[in-house]
């Protein structure tokens, strides 16, 4: 994506002071937007020229991390349904 925008919180685990959680930065972005690169419509055999593309989204793992108590935002990808059933 380029150029980007988010909205970040301050991490609660760790009071902004830098964990696993927030990745050591005290901030957790939960949401996100920007514009798409010409590149990722060239990579889907789109013409870029006349079109360009905006996206946006809210991240749902970290806040169900602070929730939940789960350290490892890994868990969420590893498409464990024993892990995932739980939600």
């Amino acid at each position: 994506m380029q150029p980007l925008a988010a909205v970040d919180i301050g991490c609660v685990i760790c009071a902004d002071k830098g964990c696993r959680v927030c990745k050591g930065s005290g901030w957790l972005e939960v949401l996100g937007c920007g514009m798409v690169h010409p590149k990722v419509f060239d990579n889907v055999a789109i013409d870029n020229e006349p079109f360009t593309g905006f996206v946006f989204g809210m991240e749902v793992e970290r806040p169900a991390m602070l929730r939940y108590g789960i350290d490892d935002i890994r868990l969420f990808f590893e498409n464990d349904l024993r892990f995932l059933e739980q939600f």
